[in-house]
């Protein structure tokens, strides 16, 4: 029997990796007093993958000296319960002083010790009773975007894209999507006047589509023109006049006035051929059931996550660009934890405190004249060099 031996910290998935790639047939997952939550979640998470694992509390996470005597009884325990057992141990969770004291005990006890090096995408042998020159181990795709938020705390409702018929309608916008995000970069103000327009003949909520006759400020022709006799020749809307258009439906209206965006994202994050791409997440954290929580567009990739917030609309005000900066922020840690990155995609001009926030917490902001090589951003992400 294969076993890994793991110590429980604040971060599961350097864990939970090297379990789902190996497939042990138990785990034993140590805890102390103040990780027996976390302990109890990363057993559940791993059950529902069809592994067995059990608990070991208690343990002391201060005082090298109980911290070896702990390890060392529990080794006893274990090799002496089944003593022709491979024993495999985890040394990337616990505090430092944990971890050396759990490695100084198993060095002499386990077949292995392994390191998740999360960072470069591979599992580190520390040590391997039976070579004297072990090799790392590259990390296997093994956690989708619903599996990774589970380990992170969060229970998965499903999102907009694993609706077939929602897929075929957003295939079916796909290349005017990639077209204003183009524009984007390009026309000042194209963004701005689509988003007063569908907010305009949307509720407040943007639940109902009660006035879908909405008048342009100033009359279209050129460039302008051109892009709306595209979304008349898409069913989107109908041009009346040179300053009159009438939105066909509330779905229409959601895409014009900022769901384009999510698409476009969506639909790169799909062409660059990472693992895993939800659009439209929806969910609740643990503990907060009734109070629900949705992604834009979260994508899986070598096990860590993208969180991608896509914003079509202009904050001026100081308060709103703060509100966005923290939401990104603290969203974007708790469901991607420290393996992954955190975009928010701004189709209008970002501004400069909107740039600043971004910097101090450590998100990045993708400016309207990037939205158009978007492919080039995901490919260097892919590679771990964003």
């Amino acid at each position: 029997m294969l076993v890994h031996v793991a110590i429980v910290s604040d971060q599961l998935l350097p864990t939970v990796i090297p379990c789902l790639m190996h497939r042990p047939d138990r785990v034993v997952l140590v805890a102390s007093r103040p990780m027996a939550a976390k302990a109890e979640r990363l057993r559940r998470v791993l059950e529902q993958h069809g592994l067995t694992a059990v608990i070991y509390g208690q343990a002391p996470d201060a005082g090298l000296a109980d911290i070896r005597t702990y390890a060392a009884k529990l080794a006893e325990e274990l090799t002496g319960r089944s003593p022709g057992d491979e024993w495999v141990f985890n040394a990337t969770g616990g505090n430092k002083l944990m971890t050396l004291g759990f490695v100084e005990v198993f060095r002499e006890r386990a077949d292995r010790i392994i390191y998740t090096d999360t960072a470069h995408g591979q599992i580190e042998v520390i040590a391997d009773r039976h070579t004297t020159a072990p090799q790392p181990e590259q990390m296997r795709d093994v956690l989708d975007v619903p599996h990774y938020l589970a380990v992170q705390g969060f229970r998965y409702y499903g999102s907009v894209s694993d609706d077939a018929g929602q897929v075929a309608r957003i295939q079916a916008r796909r290349e005017l999507a990639a077209k204003l995000a183009q524009e984007a970069g390009r026309q000042s103000g194209l963004i701005g006047m689509l988003n007063a327009l569908a907010h305009g003949a949307m509720d407040e909520q943007g639940r109902h589509l009660v006035h879908p006759v909405q008048r342009l400020s100033k009359a279209l022709n050129g460039a302008w023109r051109a892009l709306f006799a595209q979304f008349a020749q898409a069913g989107l809307l109908k041009v009346e006049g040179d300053r009159t258009v009438r939105f066909s439906d509330l779905e229409s209206t959601r895409f014009l006035g900022g769901g384009w965006l999510e698409e476009y994202a969506l639909a790169v994050a799909q062409e660059a051929e990472l693992f895993d791409v939800r659009m439209g997440v929806k969910g609740v954290w643990e503990g907060t059931e009734s109070a629900r929580n949705e992604f834009d567009v979260l994508a899986c990739h070598r096990n860590r996550m993208l969180f991608i917030e896509c914003k079509t609309l202009r904050f001026t005000g100081h308060e709103n660009d703060n509100d966005l900066a923290y939401k990104v922020k603290s969203l974007g840690e708790d469901t991607r934890g420290l393996l992954g990155d955190t975009w928010v995609l701004a189709a209008q001009g970002p501004s400069p405190i909107l740039c600043d926030r971004a910097k101090q917490a450590g998100f990045q902001v993708i400016r309207p004249k990037h939205l158009s090589t978007l492919r080039g951003w995901l490919d260097l992400w892919k590679q771990g060099q964003s």
